[in-house]
């Protein structure tokens, strides 16, 4: 089982801490309250701007930091071997932000981080977070998060960003927010949550933000029941009034659009014991309703 809880209090790297947005996600993240230990220059470059310490490997970074996570900004064709070069180094949580990683490459070394023990959240990911820790590795604005016990999964970054708002502005938190991203082939799916969801004391429900396209939120439907989760899930599903065509092109390579309306991934929601909405609104207000 996926141990999400381990990232807490973890000593935190940010690998391509070189290049521009690697500098801004170390500042950005570290404001937040993350304890960045140290970043990785991809590049070989050791200067990167900041007061943050700078390793030319994960390997030698790990070894002075004792650093547990790291969060990776490197451009999409080489993301797949710095997560792979991270989890051999020996961290067990990555997250990679860069979209447009090359399915074949995901695929190639994936197997080996799950070996490894690594969980990789990715790619593609606005980010991860455990608000009540001050933990944050991505891109999640700040005004979106606050502790709370409802558990906010997603693979739709924007429109999770707006669940997130309305949350804080109803009085409401999260208790740990996933966004596993939205590339066909990633790290993490929705439904290898469903384990740590059912066992964390933390999560009291769970809030799943869909996208149109993909397969990710029947196939979470189906581990409610495999799995046995039986705490609530509030699932907000976009795209019900889109024709289905619009589904099979919002994602690059996946299988007919037939599988993956939102009508479809609707009724396997509710079939699994979901509660499915169609706007952000209504959602928020059906989570200020549950004791």
């Amino acid at each position: 089982m996926l141990d999400l809880r381990l990232a807490s209090t973890a000593p935190v790297l940010v690998q391509g801490i070189s290049r521009q947005q690697g500098r801004q996600q170390a500042e950005t993240i570290r404001a937040y309250g993350t304890n960045v230990v140290g970043g990785i220059a991809t590049d070989g470059a050791p200067d990167n701007g900041s007061d943050i310490t700078v390793y030319r490997s994960c390997t030698e970074a790990v070894s002075a930091t004792h650093a547990t996570a790291c969060v990776t900004v490197a451009p999409p064709e080489t993301t797949a071997d710095a997560v792979l070069e991270a989890a051999e180094a020996g961290i067990r949580i990555v997250v990679s932000l860069a979209k447009g990683v090359p399915a074949h490459d995901t695929i190639r070394v994936l197997r080996r981080i799950r070996e490894l023990g690594t969980i990789w959240i990715g790619s593609a990911s606005s980010g991860f977070a455990i608000p009540s820790e001050r933990l944050k590795l991505g891109w999640i604005p700040d005004y979106c998060l606050g502790p709370g016990n409802f558990a906010l999964i997603t693979k739709s970054d924007a429109l999770a960003y707006d669940v997130g708002q309305q949350m804080i502005a109803a009085g409401l938190g999260q208790s740990i927010w996933i966004d596993v991203g939205n590339e066909p082939a990633k790290g993490t799916r929705l439904s290898d949550l469903v384990p740590f969801l059912q066992q964390d004391d933390a999560t009291a429900g769970v809030i799943l933000v869909g996208d149109a396209g993909g397969l990710d939120e029947e196939e979470f439907a189906r581990a409610i029941k495999s799995e046995g989760l039986t705490k609530p899930v509030f699932a907000l599903v976009p795209g019900i009034s889109l024709p289905d065509t619009f589904a099979a092109t919002h994602v690059e390579s996946l299988p007919d659009a037939t599988e993956m309306s939102a009508a479809r991934k609707r009724a396997a929601l509710e079939a699994s014991g979901a509660s499915v909405y169609n706007s952000v609104g209504a959602l928020v207000k059906s989570l200020q309703a549950t004791p």
